[in-house]
């Protein structure tokens, strides 16, 4: 009797030993898989962000060059009107109103068509950083969640005896195993549901400086139209007087 005694003493005390380990075990875990999806999230949130920065530059990076381009044209329009005209008494009437009103359009396009680069480019730079900094920011783990993944010896301690002396594989410590694989698939669901949302956003946004960049491109367009129509009457009204 008292070897049978002793023996279920020994036996009880390896597993409150067993027992303890494998709580300090799966909470180590526990922390280490708390720990890994902050890193895994926080990962996901800056490859979000740079998908909007990349799409921002995109935008910011062709109206700047539509600026750098219409800047230049214009200079080039201030000298062909200043230094272009046609000789008055040997031009008909209506090649130099055709010039000085192809100049005059080439101009005005062209000025509405920096202005409005600039106006798209500071519209998207402005509204890229409101959506990275109210909409995109890191999420970082509170104090709450940091302190739930803690672990603490006396949970396990005031689990009772059926944790202290709980016998391997024959009941699960906590019993929500299927709850958690469930929870687990849920939330990668929400993930890939959420994957697009930003981008989503960002369409919203885009509706912002949208027209602006259209119809840069379409004043650009218009304008160089009318510089080449200016070209063309100087140009041949040049040759013919030199012909003549």
């Amino acid at each position: 009797t008292m070897a049978a005694i002793l023996g279920a003493g020994a036996a009880g005390v390896e597993l409150f030993k067993y027992n303890k380990e494998g709580f300090k075990f799966d909470k180590d875990q526990r922390l280490m898989r708390e720990l890994a999806g902050i890193e895994f999230k926080v990962a996901q949130y800056e490859l979000y962000r740079q998908d909007i920065q990349d799409l921002i530059e995109l935008t910011v990076g062709r109206m700047d060059m539509y600026h750098l381009v219409g800047a230049l044209l214009l200079n080039g329009v201030v000298v062909m009107i200043t230094e272009g005209r046609a000789n008055r008494g040997l031009t008909p009437n209506w090649a130099l109103w055709m010039q000085s009103l192809s100049s005059a359009g080439t101009f005005s396009f062209l000025l509405l068509s920096v202005w409005l680069a600039m106006h798209a480019s500071v519209a998207s730079h402005t509204f890229g950083v409101k959506l990275l900094t109210r909409f995109m920011r890191l999420p970082l783990p509170t104090e709450e969640e940091l302190e739930g993944a803690r672990a603490r010896v006396e949970e396990f301690e005031t689990g009772g005896i059926g944790h202290w002396l709980r016998l391997p594989g024959m009941m699960t410590e906590y019993g929500q195993a299927d709850q958690h694989v469930a929870a687990q698939i849920t939330e990668a669901e929400q993930r890939r549901t959420d994957v697009a949302a930003h981008l989503q956003v960002f369409r919203r946004l885009q509706a912002r400086w949208q027209s602006y960049d259209a119809y840069c491109r379409v004043s650009l367009s218009i304008a160089m139209n009318c510089a080449v129509q200016a070209l063309c009457v100087f140009f041949q009204h040049h040759h013919a007087q030199r012909g003549g």
